[in-house]
């Protein structure tokens, strides 16, 4: 490893032909600031997300299901149930090193992210953006 460049590691890995990989200036920094703990967006299994909040739970990983009320009607019954605002996501907040205890859920498929790397969402300033949420939802059930 000592004196040689990352090119040479990577083709003497690799056996066959040359890897190109070159440092893109920043991707450090990028690196060191995603070690914090951030939001991110998981997308889950259909019909799933109530199950992947649970097992956050059990798992202490703190975590963001946004819902809202609807009255469903049947031949027989009527009944509200709580839905989710966002079919198939919900949001938890980990550092980037920690995302194999949310991925090790059955029912997660991926973070969501772009070009592979997971993508943190935009910070809540406060517990205050959770209310408006659930104002927001308050308002959905009301257009439903």
């Amino acid at each position: 490893m000592t004196g040689r460049s990352f090119k040479e590691q990577e083709t003497g890995i690799r056996g066959q032909g040359t890897v190109h990989r070159y440092f893109v200036p920043g991707t450090a920094l990028r690196f060191c600031e995603s070690q914090s703990s951030q939001w991110y967006a998981v997308y889950a299994c259909s019909r799933q997300e109530k199950r992947v909040a649970a097992q956050l739970s059990l798992r202490s990983v703190e975590h963001f299901l946004p819902g809202y009320s609807a009255i469903r009607h049947w031949t027989d019954r009527s009944k509200e149930l709580q839905l989710p605002l966002f079919p198939g996501y919900l949001f938890v907040r980990i550092a980037l090193r920690d995302r194999l205890q949310v991925l090790e859920i059955p029912s997660v498929a991926r973070l969501v992210g772009f070009n592979g790397a997971p993508a943190p969402c935009p910070t809540p300033k406060s517990t205050r953006s959770r209310s408006g949420w659930k104002a927001a939802c308050t308002r959905c059930r009301t257009l439903i």
